[in-house]
């Protein structure tokens, strides 16, 4: 509560309609305009070179090809440039969120509105695509055990022969099971 009264006092003490910030941003502008070059081309637009940057300012919209323009509300160094061409006041384009009256407003005091409307959750939307089947396991839940004919060779465990009982091959590749199928043939 104390903050809130500092803010509304100090904003109250104002000698312009602006705040101290964006009246501090708007004169640090002009200075970073007299490096612009500016053509104008009709309809309150402007193209200006700034720093090898190629730009275009509407006036009548308030646009300027670079972003902090739209960021922040405040006539950016670019516009300022076409402003001064056109012998504008800058503290019109200021957004009237910078006023001191939006400023105190703000530290007032009021902040709690009494609705007779209920909250109620959101709706619930079917998301498109197939359900998925299993179960989704919270972190501390154990997981499903493996199976017992995966390959052993994934694991690190060397294979082992059912026949012979020798590592490295399996029943299918024993030597001894092809000496045991030769010798069938023979008979």
């Amino acid at each position: 509560m104390t903050r809130m009264h500092e803010k509304r006092t100090w904003a109250e003490k104002w000698r312009t309609n602006i705040s101290p910030i964006a009246l501090q941003k708007l004169e640090k502008n002009p200075i970073t305009s007299a490096k612009c070059i500016l053509a104008w081309y009709g309809d309150g637009g402007f193209e200006v070179i700034h720093e090898d940057n190629q730009l275009t300012i509407d006036l009548k919209e308030l646009k300027c090809t670079c972003i902090d323009r739209e960021l922040t509300r405040i006539p950016c160094c670019h516009a300022v440039c076409a402003m001064y061409h056109d012998e504008k006041n800058l503290e019109a384009y200021v957004s009237p969120w910078y006023n001191k009256e939006k400023y105190v407003a703000t530290y007032r005091g009021k902040f709690w509105l009494k609705r007779n409307d209920s909250i109620h959750p959101p709706s619930v939307k079917k998301m498109p695509g197939r359900p998925k089947k299993n179960k989704r396991k919270s972190k501390d839940e154990q997981k499903k055990k493996e199976s017992k004919f995966r390959k052993d060779n994934s694991r690190g465990i060397k294979m082992s022969c059912y026949l012979c009982k020798q590592v490295g091959h399996n029943k299918k590749l024993c030597p001894t099971r092809s000496n045991m199928i030769q010798n069938l043939q023979v008979i």
